[in-house]
């Protein structure tokens, strides 16, 4: 009879044993006007690559590899997204673990509030923007290297990765400004990719521009670095190496101090494009304007003559 009864206990713990409880997704999805959203977050692949790199730190890369863009590519895969040929600044290993984890377990703890905010300003885009294919939004903490870039965002970052996706970086913290603004940002990129685009320099910066105007829009804020006006010299300084050619990608958004190029170029002239384009234009539809190339942007603008690479 002893033998039975410690039987039964076991099957009746192994019944109610937490392991037996359907694993915790904290996915979720809804659609509007027959589109349909997805927002994942990769609160577990975070996890699992931060108790894996604890123990084994030599191997710090590959477990991010591994387990949070294997994580991330296991969707894109599914979903039959488009991938990003490298991943972004705000996707690489942490040296930082014990940081990381704290912002992973906020952004857990905060889950709630995070996804309703997301799904708040994506209705909202929606509406003034429709959009043809299905939208995933992936949703990490931000790898703490990038600490000093993410806060002058409001502690939340961003990269489309083509039509169909987007990702959404976080710090501790962040400001439901900045998540309302970088999502609607983020959003209107994955309608203007929509379109073949060449991947010029001027395309680069009047993406931006498009999409930082679209961002203010629904969301206007007193000021921002991201669309603070050049001043006139800089502005004249800043065309004249464009159209000399002599500036790179990366000068346009981390700037350049030898070559007295400011941070956030990219936005900060971007935006003044479309802006001046739009106040000459109000004929052009927001659903027109976020589509029509970068080229046709600048030559119906006051910018036309001034800047001449195409």
């Amino acid at each position: 009879m002893k033998s039975i009864y410690l039987l039964s206990a076991t099957l009746l713990l192994a019944s109610c044993s937490p392991a037996a409880e359907k694993p915790k997704t904290y996915d979720i999805s809804f659609t509007h006007e027959k589109q349909e959203i997805q927002i994942v977050p990769l609160y577990k692949a975070y996890d699992d690559y931060i108790q894996a790199a604890s123990k084994h730190p030599e191997d710090n890369e590959a477990l991010f590899k591994k387990y949070v863009l294997g994580a991330k590519n296991s969707v894109i895969k599914k979903e039959q997204l488009q991938a990003m040929p490298v991943p972004s600044l705000y996707e690489q290993p942490s040296e930082n673990i014990k940081d990381l984890k704290q912002m992973n377990t906020y952004l857990k703890k905060h889950h709630q509030r995070i996804m309703k905010q997301i799904k708040s300003s994506l209705l909202t885009s929606m509406k003034q923007l429709p959009r043809d294919e299905k939208l995933v939004v992936f949703v990490s903490p931000t790898t703490p290297i990038e600490h000093d870039d993410a806060k002058r965002y409001g502690g939340v970052s961003g990269v489309a990765q083509g039509n169909n996706s987007m990702s959404l970086f976080f710090l501790k913290d962040f400001s439901e400004t900045s998540l309302r603004n970088t999502t609607a940002h983020e959003y209107h990129h994955t309608v203007a990719l929509d379109e073949p685009n060449r991947a010029t320099m001027l395309d680069y910066i009047i993406l931006e521009g498009k999409a930082e105007f679209f961002a203010h829009k629904l969301y206007p804020v007193e000021s921002s670095e991201a669309i603070a006006p050049l001043l006139d010299h800089t502005l004249e300084h800043v065309i004249s190496e464009l159209n000399a050619e002599r500036l790179t990608t990366d000068d346009l958004f981390f700037g350049n101090y030898e070559k007295q190029i400011p941070s956030f170029v990219k936005y900060r002239l971007g935006y003044m494009i479309v802006s001046d384009f739009v106040k000459q234009h109000p004929e052009i539809s927001l659903k027109e304007w976020s589509r029509i190339s970068s080229v046709q942007i600048l030559e119906k603008s006051s910018y036309q003559k001034k800047l001449t690479i195409r």
